[in-house]
């Protein structure tokens, strides 16, 4: 078998390894201290994705809109969810004490509160299991389907993020963060066409 570790790091251990690339981290150039950063939390990873779902529905011409809408809508949602169950203890959203975080339909039934009825129920199963991971898990062939429905599946996906959201327990650290996100949901319930229970 073949070599694979590259030659400047060959015969090194693992903490060796961690000091050289350490070293080349502070290399000039290479990080800068007047770099742009990306900071998210669970809550401002979830807004975004709410805010990123309408403007890939406003924005981006023909129906390939509603790919990268469906993907944006489930992370907001899965993230929304995540933040409420978590609330201030971040090990509740770990699956079985392993470093892994929950599936999507634990977090959304660890969500206090929360009622779901059965055409929500039915639409978050079409989002997940049929658009989204048949899209994240894309298998060779041609796969089609109808956009006419759209509107109505996330409609009523944005019914559940706002109900996770006012009975859930999700805090938002200041004025800001909350005026995005009513107003990302009342964008989004606008350009799809459907309305919501706080409307």
């Amino acid at each position: 078998m073949k070599n694979t570790v590259p030659p400047s790091l060959g015969m090194l251990n693992g903490i060796e390894i961690l000091k050289k690339w350490s070293m080349r981290m502070n290399q000039p150039n290479f990080l800068n201290a007047s770099d742009e950063w990306l900071r998210l939390d669970e809550r401002t990873n979830a807004l975004d994705n709410l805010e990123q779902c309408e403007f890939f529905l406003r924005t981006i011409p023909g129906p390939i809109r509603w790919k990268w809408a469906i993907i944006a809508l489930h992370q907001a949602c899965y993230g929304f969810a995540v933040a409420a169950v978590q609330g201030t203890n971040p090990s509740v959203v770990d699956a079985n004490d392993h470093p892994r975080l929950i599936s999507f339909w634990e977090a959304i039934n660890l969500v206090e509160g929360l009622n779901i009825s059965k055409d929500e129920k039915q639409a978050i199963d079409r989002l997940v299991k049929e658009l989204r991971n048949s899209i994240e898990h894309f298998k060779p062939g041609y796969w089609s389907i109808g956009v006419s429905g759209m509107p109505n599946i996330l409609g009523h996906v944005l019914r559940v993020i706002e109900g996770i959201v006012r009975t859930g327990g999700v805090v938002f650290i200041n004025k800001t963060e909350e005026q995005r996100f009513y107003g990302a949901l009342s964008r989004l319930a606008a350009t799809l066409g459907v309305q919501l229970p706080s409307a």
